[in-house]
């Protein structure tokens, strides 16, 4: 029992054994925080300091590091005559757990255990508060019991989450987002669902001592769980670990939500590889849709060769031109910056659109991109309206049209007398991800339909591997932080935009070359099942 356990211990286990073992033995196989790491990681920053803000008298308690065999107890004698916000550190003899509250506030009752998060509150349709996610109050009910257990008489446990109607009175910088905001929080009880747990937080600490005194590293294979609640940065290590296994595809190649829970299922019932599935068993669903694309994942990896329906080919001569091959990208801060933006709404500051006016004809591209630190929104609409017209005629051809139909209604919300014009190009939105899901997939694509994997099978020419700085949406998020908000000079700005730039034009253009690639491929129809 060398190992001194902390909360993060506790709550890694809950995700993972592996995970938490790795944590402790071979944390060098985690690789470097990725930009929507760090981005999260200023989000919990900059949301834990509003938090100490709205305390009168914030008063800081001397931090014992993890190795001093202190109680909590002797560290609040310090501040006995204080309503003040507390950090300190628990080491409970007996199972030595390390803990540290956000804040403890004392009240003539008792103290009060509070935890913020970097989430906003979730309603339910009449106004109720819903039950926050089950990891944070398994996360507060683990304090709660180290606290308790060290001697400190909590009457309450309270969660502070995110106020999604905060809206800012004046615009601010990014630094400036430490101070107190009136209305930055609501504050939800969870007194009676972190005390029912008091029984599991038990045993949830015993089996990570277990998990950390072990000298094996546990056996799980891969799931779910490598993405929740959490990605799990040691998901790349566990996939060489899966050795001959790796040639044999897993059940969770089965995609959605849908496809996870068949994948569960038929796990329970012994099968382990997607190819020994019986068809029956795999189209256990009433979606006839569903079914088939089951069966062609199925059948592309059985082959090791793709699955083509010539229905896509019909589907993409049916689009009508001028076809505007379009691309969002957003930033969503946890605490806006900009007056009429609420917390972790997504605002557009970037778009690319490849235009092709008719068959055959050469493609024209344009573009937008504001990092000028002030709100973008009404640039990137007036920059919108000079490249789609005025939605008469033709397409706006998107990938996954959810997040461009939700930013043009947010655009829509936020400008209301360009409602109809908004309105009429949502109607021109064509989506090329239920084409690719209902007539394509190869094996390569490893259970994902997003562009990158998808445009690797069909055009792996059209790589993102030569871009620099920016290959993915989560990379271009960061860079829109360093150099619009925190005004990073540790790099170059310039280096920045144009990896930004290049990143959202190779989206746009990489859906003008899927759909050519669909409509000149008319082989390996999908045989009839």
């Amino acid at each position: 029992m060398n190992t001194l356990l902390t909360k993060t211990h506790v709550m890694s286990l809950r995700q993972c054994p592996r995970k938490l073992w790795l944590e402790l033995n071979r944390p060098d196989l985690a690789p470097e925080a990725d930009p929507g790491q760090k981005r999260q990681t200023l989000y919990g920053n900059l949301v834990g300091a509003a938090a100490r803000a709205r305390l009168d008298k914030p008063r800081w308690v001397r931090r014992a590091t993890r190795e001093e065999n202190v109680t909590l107890v002797t560290l609040l004698e310090l501040t006995a005559d204080a309503d003040a916000f507390v950090e300190v550190p628990v080491v409970e003899p007996t199972q030595r757990l390390y803990c540290r509250a956000d804040a403890l506030l004392r009240k003539p009752q008792g103290f009060v255990l509070e935890e913020t998060k970097a989430s906003t509150v979730k309603r339910k349709s009449d106004g109720r508060l819903c039950t926050p996610e089950a990891q944070y109050i398994e996360d507060a009910a683990v304090q709660l019991w180290a606290f308790e257990n060290a001697g400190v008489p909590v009457c309450a446990a309270h969660l502070n989450l995110l106020n999604p109607d905060l809206r800012l009175q004046r615009q601010r910088t990014i630094d400036q987002l430490g101070e107190w905001v009136a209305d930055a929080f609501v504050q939800v009880d969870i007194t009676n669902e972190a005390r029912q747990l008091q029984p599991q937080v038990i045993q949830w600490i015993r089996q990570a001592r277990e998990v950390a005194d072990s000298p094996t590293m546990p056996t799980v294979d891969p799931g779910p769980h490598c993405k929740n609640p959490n990605p799990c940065p040691f998901v790349s290590h566990c996939a060489r670990l899966l050795g001959d296994r790796k040639h044999q595809p897993p059940l969770t190649l089965l995609p959605d939500v849908s496809g996870k829970a068949l994948a569960k299922r038929l796990s329970a019932r012994g099968y382990h590889s997607l190819t020994d599935v019986p068809a029956q068993e795999l189209t256990e669903t009433a979606n006839p849709s569903r079914a088939a694309l089951h069966l062609r994942i199925q059948q592309a990896h059985a082959s090791g060769m793709e699955v083509f329906d010539t229905r896509a080919a019909a589907a993409i001569e049916a689009i009508p031109y001028p076809r505007r091959y379009f691309d969002f990208e957003g930033i969503d801060l946890a605490l806006p910056v900009w007056t009429e933006v609420g917390p972790y709404e997504q605002v557009p500051f970037q778009w690319s659109c490849h235009t092709q006016d008719a068959p055959g004809a050469q493609l024209r591209h344009d573009e937008f991109l504001d990092t000028s630190g002030a709100d973008p929104s009404w640039a990137c609409l007036r920059a919108m309206i000079g490249v789609l017209g005025d939605g008469a005629s033709g397409s706006i051809i998107v990938y996954h049209a959810t997040y461009e139909k939700g930013r043009m209604q947010y655009l829509a919300e936020r400008f209301p007398a360009y409602r109809d014009l908004l309105e009429r190009w949502i109607a021109q939105l064509v989506d090329l991800l239920p084409v690719v899901k209902d007539c394509y997939y190869h094996p390569n694509m490893a259970g994902s339909f997003s562009i990158k994997p998808t445009l690797a099978a069909l055009a792996p020419e059209l790589t993102y591997a030569d871009l620099q700085g920016v290959k993915n949406g989560s990379e271009a998020q960061w860079a829109y932080i360093q150099v619009a908000l925190l005004h990073d000079q540790t790099e170059d700005p310039v280096r920045i935009i144009e990896g930004m730039r290049r990143y959202c034009e190779r989206d746009s253009l990489g859906m003008y070359v899927l759909a050519e690639r669909l409509l000149a491929k008319r082989r390996h129809a999908l045989p009839t099942a």
